[in-house]
């Protein structure tokens, strides 16, 4: 139990502190290989430092004992050390850091903070090993003590992203983890004396010996091992990132979803320490080396077969009956078990196995941690950033397994007869024409690019209309050329609600199209932060509708965690659009917390505003509310606006700034000076006076009341990164749904918009945009009834009569009016009368606007 307590703390440390210092460091590969890297090094540096000592003591429990000390109250000082250096970090590594700089400090700062417990962590397992052997004759406990410490690891991950850090957030799982360590010592202690018996003085029995040429045997001998146990820590972690890399192009890619993975890898490596503790006492140590190595060659293979058909198994399991809503959740973890177990079950063996014989009658196995720890820290960086985009993840794999069969030559003089079924399965899988790639192509469409990448797998794929979509992992569509309605409005409208805005940020780029609205702009200059780069690489294929935003002198885009950007910038910006973000991804919901909010607040100048786009389509309403809350925490006087009308697809704009945002009397005049700018807004039905305060929903109180009492979402208790997975589990509502609450939860006053203007005038404006807040409401509630047709009789039927009354409570109201000029125009040839007669009811019901009238006398000469 004193292994379980160790393993379980000593990962949920790791999750804890790789969620604060990715957070500071952000969130590009160079910043989570860094953190990585430095933990695994400094449990490899405790373990190869003590390792002498740890195999000379007489006093193996008190060791043990003392390191747990040492990890759990640093532990408490890091509770209070990593949230308070946050900014310093930010600030020191700068927006944009050369490369060589950036390396360094994301692995350095991270080694230097965690040292004291990562160093003291790689030294329990060698001091647990050393204790538990003196309670045995043969010494034969490596397989149950490794295969206990990793199972208190997979129930880490288990708890501490299942339960503790939902329900009480990160600060407080370390510090119970802390509280684990200090019983995990004392229970060593007292077992240290109650349970004693002198160091086993029996010699294991030896190993076969090694066929390498040294002039030291022994020494060669222990050379091996120790390249051996390397090679497998290289190759096992390498298969894991590779895996995970590739199911992310099928899975949902949620915090529950890397979790799932990491435990069942965890747990098939205890398992099969387990059993190798069991089952292969007595056996001979270069046959069952060679049998080990061939089994985890073959689970490599077979992991790659089942990745070859991921989606498909996927899929099944998640539409199989009688799963319900949470098919997802347990699609993946049968996918993920199908994948890593049998490799994970010789993985867990094969680290047991070695680390038995080199440890020998008296030697402990601190060196044998080391070496292993240490190839685990340099795999994501061989396997992820350098052979992955190079080779792919079907090569790649395939050499993993070959590398598992090299480690077999220099313990025998050959390979065994057994291993020639996995050469002959790597040959085949490396000449076939297969891939990994997962990308869904749409019927009649094509993949016109696709871009492998360190942190994600980004493509550009075709319909049948011609249309152009971004996808990332294929799970994530980043825009294209079929919504650009959508994202041009996301940044216009923001820009229009600032009187003259001269610098903007927009964090999040996609295909490019709400940053090319900056260029609309005229005197505006405009950043864009991307975090992958390979989509800043893609945009090419959006020329057509984004412009020239690679080219302008105005514009610059920078590939960067756009939370750490924020941080580092020291020039304040007018305006800040921050992209749609899915907040049930896995890291996004870092950039809904409140101290994100409140660094962007500190950016913004005097008159500055900061406009967070949420897409109701990907959340529900506890998701919704949790950042509503959190985001008036940092502008309590945030105001709500609709992008646009859509039910399919609604978009919510969070807006926030210094002071209070109402439009100027002639804002439309006073903001629109040039034609180029007109015209951009006319695409997008932005250029009326009551288009753009017509999406305004609500401020302040009114927000507040509709998001209610209740938790924020923070650094340290991210609710929302475990709150919003449900929504991609459980069964999916109607978008318009959540739209329709929205609606109906926030009260809006024209005065919240509307500048101060004369009594009677006063009125008569609050009058008509009342009339058409009041006409929206209808349209939208109507088009939750419409069914969609291309028959223009069939809409017209359905729509004529709702559309009409809409736009006799307020003439203005275009969105209803529109609709009825193209049925009109498409009705011209099939049914003229009618079109006619539809065109004189409009001239009726709005005749104060002359578009009817226009087309009637264009359509009818």
């Amino acid at each position: 139990m004193v292994a379980v307590g160790s393993g379980l703390a000593g990962l949920g440390y790791e999750i804890v502190w790789t969620q604060a210092l990715v957070g500071t460091l952000g969130h590009e590969i160079v910043s989570v290989l860094g953190v990585l890297a430095a933990f695994f090094c400094g449990m490899a540096l405790g373990a190869w430092v003590l390792h002498p000592q740890l195999s000379r003591t007489q006093r193996p429990a008190a060791w043990y004992a003392g390191l747990e000390v040492l990890i759990g109250l640093w532990a408490l000082a890091l509770a209070f050390l990593l949230p308070s250096a946050g900014n310093w970090v930010a600030l020191r590594l700068g927006p944009s850091p050369a490369p060589l700089a950036h390396w360094l400090f994301a692995f350095g700062w991270p080694l230097l903070c965690l040292l004291p417990a990562t160093f003291a962590m790689g030294a329990t397992l060698p001091a647990l090993e050393r204790w538990m052997s003196r309670l045995r004759e043969d010494g034969w406990v490596v397989g149950g003590v490794y295969g206990a410490n990793t199972l208190g690891a997979a129930l880490g991950v288990l708890l501490t992203t299942f339960l503790l850090a939902p329900a009480i957030g990160y600060a407080k799982t370390a510090m119970l983890m802390a509280l684990l360590n200090l019983a995990c010592a004392a229970a060593a202690l007292y077992l240290g004396r109650v349970v004693s018996t002198p160091l086993a003085e029996s010699p294991l029995r030896a190993p076969a010996p090694l066929h390498i040429d040294r002039p030291s045997p022994g020494a060669a001998y222990r050379r091996a091992l120790l390249f051996v146990l390397f090679a497998t820590g290289l190759l096992g972690i390498g298969l894991e990132v590779l895996v995970i890399r590739v199911l992310s192009q099928v899975l949902e890619n949620t915090v529950f979803t890397f979790a799932l993975l990491l435990l069942v890898f965890l747990a098939g490596t205890s398992i099969g320490a387990g059993l190798y503790h069991r089952f292969a006492r007595g056996r001979d140590f270069a046959s069952t080396a060679g049998l080990l190595l061939t089994l985890a060659a073959v689970g490599t293979l077979a992991s790659a077969g089942v990745l070859l058909v991921a989606p498909s198994i996927y899929q099944g399991i998640r539409l199989a009956e009688g799963l319900g809503p949470e098919g997802r959740f347990t699609a993946e973890f049968f996918l993920a078990a199908t994948v890593f177990l049998l490799p994970t079950l010789a993985m867990g063996a094969l680290f047991s196995h070695f680390s038995q014989v080199l440890r020998g009658p008296r030697n402990g196995i601190g060196a044998a941690v080391a070496a292993n720890t240490l190839g685990g820290a340099l795999a994501p960086l061989i396997f992820g950033v350098m052979l992955l985009p190079w080779l792919g993840a079907k090569v790649t794999i395939v050499l993993i397994a070959i590398g598992y069969l090299a480690l077999i030559l220099p313990l025998n003089s050959r390979l065994p007869r057994i291993a020639a079924v996995p050469a002959g399965a790597a040959a085949v899988l490396l000449l076939a024409p297969l891939s990994l790639r997962v990308v869904t192509i749409p019927s009649g469409g094509e993949l016109l690019a696709h871009r492998e990448g360190v942190m994600a797998s980004v493509s550009v794929v075709s319909d049948r209309s011609g249309h152009r979509h971004l996808k990332v992992n294929d799970r994530f569509q980043m825009g294209g050329t079929s919504s650009v309605y959508s994202d041009r409005r996301e940044g216009h409208i923001p820009l229009l609600l600032h009187p003259a805005p001269r610098r903007a940020l927009f964090l999040g780029l996609g295909a490019g199209v709400t940053f090319a609205a900056a260029l609309d702009h005229p005197g505006l200059e405009a950043e864009a932060v991307e975090l992958v780069p390979e989509v800043v690489e893609l945009l090419p294929y959006f020329a057509e509708v984004t412009g020239p935003i690679e080219s302008s002198e105005r514009l610059r885009i920078q590939v960067a965690d756009a939370r750490r950007f924020v941080a580092a910038a020291r020039a304040p910006y007018d305006v800040v659009i921050a992209d749609l973000f899915h907040p049930a991804r896995d890291g996004a919901a870092s950039l809904y917390t409140r101290e994100h909010f409140r660094t962007i607040r500190a950016r913004l100048t005097e008159n500055g505003l900061f406009c967070q786009w949420l897409p109701l389509y990907q959340m529900d309403r506890a998701t919704l509310t949790t950042i509503v809350r959190t985001f008036l925490e940092a502008f309590p006087n945030a105001s709500a606006w609709l992008a646009h009308y859509s039910i399919d697809a609604p978009i919510l704009g969070l807006i926030g700034s210094r002071g209070k945002i109402q439009l100027a009397p002639h804002w439309l005049a006073d903001r629109v000076q040039t034609n180029s700018l007109h015209q951009a807004l006319r695409h997008v039905h932005l250029h009326e006076p009551l288009a753009l305060p017509g999406g305004f929903l609500g401020r302040g109180a009114a927000l507040a009341a509709f998001a209610g009492p209740g938790v924020i979402n923070t650094d340290d208790h991210p609710v929302v990164r475990f709150q919003a997975p449900a929504f991609a589990y459980g069964k999916q509502h109607r978008a318009a749904d959540l739209l329709l609450e929205v609606i109906d939860g926030i009260a809006a006053e024209p005065s919240d918009v509307l500048p101060r203007m004369p009594e009677e005038q006063a009125a008569l404006a609050s009058e008509r945009l009342g009339a058409y807040w009041s006409a929206r409401d209808r349209f939208i509630v109507v088009g939750t009834t419409t069914r969609p047709t291309r028959d223009p009789r069939l809409l017209l039927d359905q729509v004529e009569g709702s559309l009409l009354a809409i736009l006799r409570t307020s003439p203005d109201f275009s969105p209803a009016y529109r609709p009825l000029l193209g049925v009109a125009a498409r009705l011209r040839k099939s049914e003229p009368n009618l079109a006619w007669d539809l065109l004189q009811r409009l001239e009726r019901v709005a005749p104060e606007r002359a578009e009817a009238q226009n087309l009637r006398r264009r359509l009818f000469n």
